[in-house]
């Protein structure tokens, strides 16, 4: 190797070697120098944060009335049907017959009216005969009475005269006929009675079967009404347009009745209403006060009642004309507190944040691992939030807000016990290094970024430390002394 070479390699390497004690004492100084963040002002909005999860306004069970072999299965899961769509349709062989079993009965019936309403139109005009009757009957009794008394007074008073006129046979024989004709009288009244109660007994009796034959034709009509709708109801159709959530049975699966089952019959599937999307948050008990503070007046318990979506979005200060230009994030973070507005994330759709109203705070608590929260409902805003249904959300809602506070990040603030400190920066004497100082502060709110300084630090105070700088052995060697 010739000298040049050597000079030219020894200069490389003790360059090399500067290199590397400059960067390790760059590296070195800043690493014990510690972490410096300003001093700012600023407004806090303190949030109050809480699970929950994305569903439909209502989950809607669909069952059909009639019975039978699932025959075709029109939808699949999540799929957005409109009105009137088919979903599932049955073999309607079960139902065909039903309806003519119920037309056969309902024959029958008709038949049995007619034949107790011509009974009772017998009866009510042959009884009122047979009574008048009885009644010319009674009144042929008594004028033969009147004829047997006149008889019987006229002989007793002749036979008894000295000597007598009538004989003893005479007498005998009108008084027997007087008492006959008494007791033909006494027979005639009682056929009477008889037959007047008989007459009331059967046409009462009459006009029960007449009633009872129609309430047995109106069932049997009913019957055929049902027989009929539960036929049609083999092709089931949707009531309202919404997303198929769930298909719960298979084609040539039995199913049975809605109506008829006593086990309340087979679903078919679950159709969820997408009107309104809405969260379902879980609020600690220990938030919850300053959830409903935040709540429109009409969100909070006591104050709840059934209101259209279009009635609640208006009442939150929505534009409901332009909905999609109202949904999308403030521009000033404030105003979600002055429109109660709700921030809402998901964790499948990081990049994306979506807005809410309070609709409602349930008064009922819920227990969930020993833990009190309570369930508010938040309808979501915008279009296009089908994609949400089902998942898991983060819910911000806006509580409180400090504004144009003094304020540090929560990394500069160090505690003691109960109190707290923060330290600022100062410059030793002599050195390049920069020292610390211990400054105690009295803290406010928080928004889990920044803490709000009430005491302790001015608007002078430019800098903290949010990681403390650390001492040489040498430094602290020399503190010692």
């Amino acid at each position: 190797m010739t000298a040049k070479r050597i000079i030219i390699l020894v200069v490389v390497v003790a360059a090399v070697g500067v290199g590397v004690v400059q960067l390790r004492g760059m590296s070195l100084s800043t690493f014990l120098d510690g972490e410096l963040d300003k001093v700012t002002r600023g407004d806090l909005v303190i949030p109050v944060s809480a699970p929950g999860t994305v569903e439909p306004n209502r989950l809607i069970e669909v069952k059909s009335k009639a019975s039978g072999e699932v025959a075709k299965i029109y939808v699949v899961e999540g799929q957005m049907v409109k009105e009137g769509d088919l979903l599932v349709e049955l073999d309607p062989v079960d139902e065909q017959r039903a309806l003519e079993r119920a037309q056969a009965e309902k024959t029958r019936a008709e038949a049995s009216l007619a034949t107790a309403e011509n009974q009772l139109d017998e009866q009510e005009r042959t009884l009122p005969l047979t009574t008048e009757s009885l009644r010319y009957r009674l009144d042929d009794a008594k004028a033969n009475l009147e004829a047997a008394q006149v008889d019987w007074e006229k002989t007793d008073s002749l036979y008894r005269r000295e000597p007598p006129v009538a004989s003893k046979q005479e007498w005998s024989l009108r008084k027997a006929n007087f008492e006959r004709a008494k007791a033909a009288v006494g027979a005639a009244e009682t056929e009477l009675k008889r037959a007047l109660v008989t007459e009331k007994t059967n046409l009462v009796a009459a006009r029960e079967n007449v009633r009872l034959a129609r309430a047995a034709l109106e069932s049997a009509s009913k019957a055929v009404e049902e027989a009929r709708e539960r036929l049609a109801d083999t092709r089931v159709f949707a009531r309202d347009s919404g997303m198929v959530y769930s298909v719960r049975v298979k084609e040539g699966e039995i199913v049975q009745s809605g109506k008829t089952s006593l086990t309340g019959g087979t679903p078919l599937l679950y159709m969820a209403d997408t009107s309104k999307l809405v969260v379902v948050a879980q609020v600690d008990e220990a938030d919850i006060g300053a959830v409903r503070k935040v709540a429109p007046e009409f969100a909070r318990p006591g104050n709840t009642r059934p209101m259209s979506a279009r009635e609640l979005l208006e009442l939150s200060g929505v534009d409901v004309d332009n909905l999609d230009a109202s949904s999308a994030p403030a521009a000033n973070p404030l105003g979600d507190l002055i429109n109660q507005r709700v921030r809402v994330s998901c964790e499948a759709y990081r990049t994306e944040s979506f807005q809410g109203v309070i609709e409602r705070i349930l008064p009922q608590p819920q227990k969930i691992n020993n833990v009190l929260t309570f369930d508010v409902r938040i309808v979501l805003l915008g279009s296009g939030l089908e994609k949400l249904m089902g998942l898991q959300a983060d819910i911000e809602f806006t509580a409180d807000r400090v504004a144009d506070a003094l304020r540090v990040k929560n990394e500069a603030i160090f505690s003691e016990g109960k109190e707290t400190f923060v330290y600022v920066p100062v410059r030793k004497p002599g050195s390049n290094r920069i020292d610390e100082r211990k400054v105690a502060v009295k803290i406010g709110r928080t928004d889990g970024v920044y803490t709000e300084i009430i005491e302790g630090l001015s608007d002078d105070t430019p800098e903290v430390f949010t990681k403390r700088p650390l001492k040489t052995q040498r430094e602290r060697e020399q503190e010692g002394k």
